[in-house]
């Protein structure tokens, strides 16, 4: 199993924005941001959104954090080959989460 980077979200998208880079995402153009406590931007490209708990302010996000350019650098920046993949624990209510990056 690879190692996986745990990360504490401070800001993120909403609930709209997250809905687009889900369903109006043609080529995976569109993006979103989400930013860790640790003051690291991370750039995501969503393919997968559920909802958690029956608020529908609590979600479990899926896809891939984007690096720029072969050999570019994610979050930690440790060098990575293709885009890793991540599952979020999401509040579009606070905008906060749990974010876990396959290593």
């Amino acid at each position: 199993m690879a190692p996986v980077s745990h990360v504490t979200l401070k800001n993120g998208p909403s609930k709209f924005d997250l809905m687009l880079a889900l369903f109006d995402n043609k080529d995976f153009n569109r993006k979103v941001a989400f930013v860790g406590f640790n003051g690291v931007t991370y750039e995501a490209i969503v393919w997968g959104v559920e909802m958690s708990d029956e608020t529908g302010e609590l979600w479990t996000v899926r896809g891939r954090v984007k690096r720029n350019g072969v050999g570019g650098t994610v979050g930690d920046g440790r060098a990575h080959v293709s885009h890793p993949t991540f599952v979020l624990s999401y509040s579009t209510q606070l905008r906060t989460g749990q974010l876990e990056i396959d290593a």
